[in-house]
């Protein structure tokens, strides 16, 4: 997840960064999208072979998402832009809630005796995609588009526009310009959205609403170039390669002009509706209070774990594995000299402390030095080569990964500071999370495997968070935090913090828990600062469920390496079993073990 610090640098990134990151270019179409019906959708895909139906289905359903066209990269295959923004418009939404109703029908239709085993696993993966998909229909006005791990709903768009806008030529200039265009619909769109959420019965957590009002208020710009969303285009305006003068100042004119036209008087339209709907916030957070709200967690629960498990059985778990992480913290605490006895808190702040920090420019040297560090410690455990095509780009501050998008449009990216200071404590775990032998790593690998493009682009969230988790975790087991007692509480503190999680997301959506006691959950038993703890849980009322995807797939990984250890004893080979984890792709947990065992043969 990027650092939340990046959403009020993020317009200070280098002037390298198009430079990096420039990929391969779009076809200049910019013709707007016709409307279209249901039948149109489905022309001609009961016709096509299992293969291509899955194909075509995937790239018809995924075209009514042009923001996850361009976060995963789809634009250069699809022979479409990155010109427009997702649609909140009631009928839209009913009409691809009815596509993904046919495609389940038209998926369970296919006979799966008659596939190869290749083909089986991209249905049953499809599939599953669709039924969680179909399962959530009932509950449309449930999620809330303002506030999610990046911040607000301007925070969002910036970050879209700034990371993942491909932007390397006049006619992606264009592209820009025309989501700007579109933030003004979408933003009424949403208004309209938030209207109907309150008509549903669902209630907006006041801490929530605050949060954003405070994030909008601080927003509310008096002039269109002062916006971030032109400010941005400013930024990499002036890093266009062979742009004149004059033209960098009619495209930033033209962004300012559609600012003042478009955007402000709709975010002004959006704080209105926000005043209007103050009556209709509630002080509780968690889903007990709203419709429902048992049923609808238990859907998202499977639908993010991708496991059949209820609330009690997640709390169960995430407060033994708390309960065996605090013993390992306190005894390591002991051999490094703090005392055992003081708060996990204290711990983890003399930890931090006596680790020290790098000041400036030192912070991207040690981050750079760990990741070549880490990328040298890969033969130990993998038996996969990757092109490796991962760059640094230096920002204000943060330390984030960004995947390559698929269609070769935007280079990996590791975003590492270059101002301030930073703690030492946790680089390397920050390192070994998001490059080697984390979430570059993992993605690498996939995509570079002989899988059909919509395999490549799914993305199960137990599956490709809990890599990262236990990527930490093997980086400990490969010595790469010999001798840094230290570095190695940071890396069991982040574990504890993602065990934590899941009791408090329980705690919040199951149980009825307030803020505060969320809160102080995570104080407690992670040993995290309060100001971080708010800003986790706030995210967490905000986006119920996802936290356990993490804790999820890293146990799922774990459980399957100690049973693999066991049955196969001295014939265990821990690069086969990587191999065997990485080479189907992301996929639900109940398919990822089926296929291990199959790979590893017991």
């Amino acid at each position: 997840m990027p650092d939340k610090r990046l959403m009020t640098h993020i317009l200070l990134l280098l002037i390298l960064i198009v430079g990096l990151l420039s990929g391969c270019q779009q076809p200049p179409d910019l013709s707007p999208a016709e409307s279209v019906t249901l039948e149109d959708l489905l022309d001609g895909l009961e016709t096509l072979s299992p293969k291509d139906f899955m194909e075509e289905a995937y790239k018809r359903l995924v075209l009514r998402s042009p923001q996850t066209v361009t976060e995963v990269g789809l634009a250069g295959f699809f022979d479409a832009r990155n010109a427009a923004l997702d649609s909140y418009d009631l009928q839209d939404l009913l009409l691809t809630q009815a596509f993904e109703v046919e495609l389940l029908a038209l998926a369970r239709d296919i006979d799966q005796t008659k596939l190869d085993e290749a083909v089986q696993l991209d249905l049953q993966t499809f599939t599953w995609y669709l039924e969680d998909r179909v399962a959530l229909h009932p509950y449309q006005w449930r999620p809330f588009p303002l506030w999610n791990e990046l911040g607000s709903l301007t925070d969002q768009l910036v970050y879209m526009l700034m990371v993942q806008q491909p932007f390397t030529d006049e006619s992606d200039i264009e592209d820009y310009l025309a989501r700007l265009e579109a933030i003004g619909p979408q933003v009424d769109q949403i208004v309209t959205y938030l209207y109907e959420q309150q008509a549903a019965g669902v209630q907006i957590p006041y801490v929530l609403y605050s949060e954003v009002m405070e994030e909008m208020g601080a927003h509310r710009w008096q002039v269109g170039r002062k916006t971030p969303f032109v400010s941005v285009l400013a930024v990499r305006l002036y890093n266009l390669e062979g742009l004149s003068q004059e033209d960098y100042q009619t495209y930033y004119g033209r962004g300012g002009e559609i600012a003042d036209r478009v955007i402000l008087p709709a975010f002004d339209r959006l704080m209105d509706a926000l005043y209007d709907l103050a009556g209709s916030t509630t002080e509780q957070v968690g889903l007990p209070y709203q419709p429902d709200g048992a049923l609808y967690y238990s859907l998202l629960l499977h639908q993010i774990t991708t496991l059949e498990r209820s609330p009690e059985e997640w709390l169960e778990l995430g407060e033994g594995g708390l309960a065996e992480l605090e013993v390992g913290v306190r005894r390591l605490a002991a051999e490094a000299g703090y005392d055992p006895d003081e708060t996990l808190q204290e711990i983890f702040r003399q930890a931090k402390v006596d680790q020290d920090y790098a000041l400036g420019l030192d912070i991207f040297v040690a981050l750079h030095n760990l990741l070549i560090d880490a990328e040298m410690a890969m033969s130990g455990a993998f038996e996969s080569e990757i092109e490796k095509d991962l760059v640094m780009v230096p920002v204000y501050q943060g330390a984030f990964f960004e995947p390559a998008a698929l269609d070769g449009s935007r280079r990996a990216a590791f975003y590492a500071g270059f101002t301030g200071q930073d703690a030492l404590f946790d680089m390397p775990t920050r390192i070994y999370r998001e490059t080697f032998p984390g979430r570059y790593f993992q993605t690498a690998v996939v995509n570079e495997l002989d899988l059909p493009l919509f395999r490549k682009a799914l993305h199960f969230p137990a599956y490709d968070q809990g890599w990262t988790l236990y990527a930490e975790h093997l980086a400990w087991e490969m010595g790469m935090y010999e001798d840094e007692p230290n570095t190695n509480l940071a890396r069991l503190q982040q574990e504890m913090i993602g065990t934590a999680q899941v009791v408090v997301d329980v705690g919040l959506h199951s149980l009825g828990w307030d803020m505060p006691t969320a809160a102080r959950y995570l104080v407690e038993h992670a040993g995290m600062d309060r100001s971080e703890a708010n800003d986790l849980v706030l995210v967490q009322i905000a986006q119920p469920g996802q936290a356990l995807a993490v804790y999820a797939g890293y146990a799922l990984i774990r459980d399957l390496r100690t049973q693999a250890e066991a049955a196969l004893g001295a014939n265990f080979d821990l690069k086969a079993f990587h191999a065997a984890v990485l080479n189907g792709g992301s996929l639900p947990l109940p398919l990822l073990e089926e296929q291990v065992r199959k790979e590893l043969g017991y």
